[in-house]
């Protein structure tokens, strides 16, 4: 139902004009609709911000936690010229003492006096893991022997963690034997004081030769331990493992007296009671050393592994008598 907007009276239906006043139709209408657009206003859409101070202190409590990613990405990232630096230098040292241990062969007394500090203490730790190498690799393969023909397994002290063991207490030893000397030398130095990598240098310059042998020995222990354990061990591989032992302690101790008879020292007392002195006091810590550390590992492997074969033969021996 339209209403006139003039006089308010009721329009009918189709109506263009209004019957009470005269008013047209179309014009009210439109009125209508222009009073209806004034009338609607567009709906306003408030956007909320976050405020400053809201923005801050997010980003605040959030900054350990982007730190710690930004610190993870860079525990990842591998700076490639440090490694490659890393390489060629440790390449270019490599190189010089190989270089160094060549000179050794052809002169052992003749050391460079401005070779690098750590060419001697590379020596002592190459011959402490191959005097280490020695030691394990016989006991292993025993063992390795018996635990394949026993039904109850021995526990191999012999492994790789035995090989690392027997390495630092060889070069323990090393280190006492270089300690000792030091000391007296220094102690009974008039004037001259003795630089300690320089000394330790000369110590391995002279006995470098030794670790061929070494090696030589180790080749033969690979070679021919499945022979010697199964009862035919050959007396001419024997014999050169005897000489090759006896010329590599020979060398090194030829290396350790040498030390104090250098002619370029003045001591206080003569160089032989020096010399003899330090012989003492090495053979006191090398005997605890010995005792508490070598001996009673080698005498619990040994009696481990005849008491696993004593247990073979008595099981054996158990079951023939059964089925008589």
């Amino acid at each position: 139902m339209k209403f006139c907007t003039n006089c308010g009276a009721k329009l009918e239906a189709g109506a263009k004009f209004c019957t009470s006043c005269g008013q047209p139709v179309e014009q009210v209408a439109t009125e209508n609709a222009n009073t209806v657009e004034e009338k609607v206003e567009p709906a306003k859409v408030e956007v909320l911000m976050p405020s400053k101070d809201k923005v801050s202190k997010s980003d605040e409590a959030n900054e350990p936690d982007n730190k710690k990613k930004a610190t993870n990405n860079s525990q990842i990232v591998i700076d490639k010229d440090s490694l490659n630096e890393g390489v060629a230098k440790t390449k270019n040292y490599a190189q010089s003492y190989w270089n160094w241990v060549r000179q050794s062969l052809k002169t052992p007394f003749d050391s460079d006096e401005e070779a690098h500090n750590y060419y001697g203490i590379t020596t002592f730790a190459i011959m402490s893991f191959l005097l280490s190498a020695m030691v394990v690799i016989p006991f292993h393969t025993i063992i390795e022997k018996v635990n394949s023909e026993a039904s109850t397994k021995i526990v191999d002290p012999f492994g790789f963690g035995g090989f690392i063991k027997y390495a630092i207490l060889f070069f323990v030893i090393y280190a006492v034997y270089v300690g000792v000397s030091y000391a007296c030398l220094q102690y009974f130095s008039v004037n001259d004081k003795v630089n300690f990598f320089e000394f330790v240098n000369r110590f391995a310059h002279r006995f470098n030769y030794t670790a061929f042998a070494l090696v030589v020995m180790i080749l033969i222990e690979l070679l021919t331990i499945g022979s010697f354990i199964d009862g035919h061990p050959s007396k001419f591989i024997m014999y050169v493992t005897g000489i090759l032992i006896a010329a590599s302690s020979a060398g090194f101790s030829i290396a350790f007296f040498s030390m104090f008879f250098d002619q370029k020292l003045k001591l206080k007392i003569d160089r032989i009671f020096i010399a003899l002195l330090a012989f003492v006091i090495l053979s006191i810590i090398l005997l605890v050393i010995m005792n508490e550390f070598i001996i009673p590992n080698i005498e619990n492997t040994i009696i481990t592994i005849a008491g696993s074969a004593l247990g073979n033969i008595e099981s054996v021996v158990q079951n023939l008598f059964s089925n008589i």
